[in-house]
């Protein structure tokens, strides 16, 4: 074969990166309890006070924005997808002597 990979290079990439990529989501899996964990969620007993305690923490919820809702912005990027689409279509008013 010319200067590319040969067919057996190409496998045994491919095979080591799915040996790779199986690798890392076993790992991820296998420490996704300790990250849990490590956030409080872990349903132990001793965590309810400190469930409880950050609950009365919680900074207060913004409050809805009075502004345009999305179906003004959608509505007008429908007619201006129209629009172009109706001026693309249209046929073009050239001579027979183009």
């Amino acid at each position: 074969m010319g200067g590319g990979q040969s067919y057996r290079q190409a496998m045994r990439k491919r095979k080591q990166m799915m040996l790779l990529s199986a690798l890392a989501g076993s790992a991820m899996l296998l420490l996704a309890p300790v990250a849990e964990a490590q956030l409080g969620r872990s349903g132990g007993g001793q965590n309810q006070q400190a469930s409880s305690a950050r609950k009365s923490n919680r900074p207060p919820s913004p409050e809805k924005a009075d502004g345009p809702t999305p179906v003004i912005f959608y509505g007008l990027l429908f007619v201006l997808t129209a629009g172009t689409v109706a001026m693309s279509v249209m046929p073009s008013k050239r001579g027979h002597q183009d």
